[in-house]
């Protein structure tokens, strides 16, 4: 008998060791349910679902998720747990979260680590240029870094609709996947602001329709990287790098498309050691705009930029139809052009720079550039210098294909010998190599085959229109009085799904003792 006993304890320790791996797992892993069907004062479970979404938010901790199951949710969310780096906090569901004038989803404080997935809020909320937000992970962001305050990081966002905007004040956060529609009223979209912003990443994308920018780094930020995103319909800059006032750092703008915008494509102000590659810029006023600031001129600032060498990488870009200039800097020095192409730059009029110009801002002109390797096409201006007569100029201007002929007058050198005295002439590519440039480079008449074989078209695989359709906006209401969610045509691309109805496995036990018990795992 004795045997007997042992033998059962000696059962039951090694299923109880056995199942350690799963209780801990639950114990980490909690998923609570959420419903439209539901009540908060259900435990949250498949089968007694919570109604609310903050009611979830209110009780989850690190390593727990939120399920949201299909329809529509009248709430505005905050977030007041933080999650923990490797145990974030999930929020997920095929569901509409609709918060009408208010903001959508905010943090009530130093709040980290969530992702956010499949998810479509929609908005009306309103604010000033900078916190018309829908939604908000930047607590205290006017603090700017200056109080101690660490903003909010962690956040991941990804395979959302958004209506409005998202803001950023905070490091290590993902925006993938996504589509952020500002309906024409919003004026930016996807914002990352001051100096705790640091190692954000904004990728694949559809940003539309707002009426300032499609996607905006906000002074002090570092190492942001926007890559593969696709931007349109807006009112400034499709994406604008923006140390106006506070310079940023290694801003990377890498394998967009920006296209039907009222400003720039592409925007570097007082960056440094920046890249802009890869992207296709078309059918915007001027393509790239790289511009630094100072103690005088137009726009002052505490300090001068104009003489500090951005270090900043144009390259392998496409850049066709602009009605204005293919790449502009202003009193912005130190920046490499180099193997991208240009198509029918400059050809609202001729009184703008050409496919690529180099301009002053007050007493500081754009000195210690490099341009080789480009291609330039159709472009009424190819190269336009402005530059002060007797002071050096320090331009590399060579290895470029141009499909002119060497005689025809293509680059522009406007020489001032006082602030508002200049003279202008025309120099044809003969001339040019008379002044020491572009010895290298290929025309038209030197080699008729070496002209493009580049077309104005999108290459990228990526379809410039979004192909899901925009949730309607709803009026809220106290008691809604449907019960489902318009048809969603967005399908999401991560690996996340939905947590499917779980059927417990079981079996039966038989001890040496004759006991016999069925275990359910």
């Amino acid at each position: 008998m004795k045997m007997k006993s042992t033998l059962t304890w000696i059962t039951l320790l090694a299923f109880v060791l056995a199942m350690i791996p799963e209780i801990m797992v639950r114990a980490g892993g909690q998923v609570y349910i959420i419903s439209v069907g539901g009540n908060d004062s259900n435990p949250g479970t498949q089968s007694s679902p919570f109604r609310t979404v903050q009611k979830c938010l209110n009780v989850v901790k690190p390593g727990e998720t939120c399920e949201i199951t299909f329809g529509t949710y009248y709430e505005a969310l905050t977030l007041k747990t933080s999650g923990l780096p490797g145990s974030p906090i999930t929020l997920r569901g095929n569901a509409t979260i609709n918060s009408g004038a208010d903001k959508t989803l905010v943090t009530s404080g130093n709040i980290n680590y969530y992702t956010i997935d499949g998810l479509w809020f929609i908005s009306s909320a309103t604010g000033s240029n900078n916190v018309d937000t829908s939604i908000s992970f930047a607590y205290n962001y006017w603090g700017d870094g200056q109080y101690g305050d660490k903003g909010n990081d962690g956040f991941i966002l990804r395979n959302c609709y958004v209506e409005g905007a998202v803001y950023f004040y905070g490091s290590d956060n993902l925006v993938e996947n996504c589509e952020l529609n500002g309906l024409n009223k919003w004026g930016n979209g996807l914002i990352e602001r001051s100096h705790p912003s640091q190692n954000n990443i904004f990728r694949n994308n559809i940003i539309h329709d707002y009426t300032q920018r499609g996607g905006w780094t906000l002074q002090l930020p570092t190492n942001s990287l926007w890559e593969g995103n696709t931007v349109y319909n807006t009112g400034e800059q499709g994406i604008n790098c923006d140390g106006a006032g506070n310079p940023v750092y290694f801003c990377k703008i890498k394998n967009n498309i920006v296209y039907n915008g009222g400003g720039y494509g592409i925007q570097m102000e007082n960056a440094f050691d920046g890249e802009v590659s890869g992207n296709t810029i078309y059918n915007v006023a001027s393509g790239i705009s790289v511009i630094n600031y100072g103690l005088t001129g137009g726009y002052v600032i505490n300090t001068e930029y104009r003489n500090q060498d951005t270090r900043i990488i144009i390259k392998n870009n496409y850049i066709h139809d602009i009605k204005e200039d293919g790449i502009i800097g202003r009193s912005a020095p130190g920046v490499t052009v180099t193997n991208n192409t240009f198509v029918r730059t400059n050809y609202q009029t001729t009184s703008y720079f050409g496919a690529i110009g180099l301009s002053r801002n007050y007493d500081y002109y754009c000195t210690n550039w490099t341009i080789t390797g480009n291609k330039i096409s159709q472009s009424q201006t190819a190269i336009w210098v402005e530059w002060l007569l007797n002071s050096p100029i320090n331009l590399a201007l060579d290895k470029n294909t141009y499909d002119f002929k060497s005689t025809d007058s293509k680059y522009k050198w406007r020489t001032y010998t006082a602030r508002t005295t200049f003279t202008d002439a025309n120099y044809s590519i003969i001339q040019m190599r008379n002044l020491g440039y572009e010895i290298n480079s290929i025309t038209a008449d030197a080699s008729p085959t070496a002209i493009f074989t580049r077309t104005p078209t999108i290459t990228s695989t990526r379809t410039p229109t979004p192909t899901r359709t925009p949730t309607p906006t709803f009026t809220l209401t106290p008691t809604p009085t449907f019960t489902s969610a318009p048809t969603r045509t967005f399908t999401p691309t991560s690996t996340n799904t939905a947590i499917p109805t779980r059927t417990p496995e079981c079996k039966v036990v038989l001890f040496s003792d004759g006991t016999i018990i069925t275990v359910c795992k």
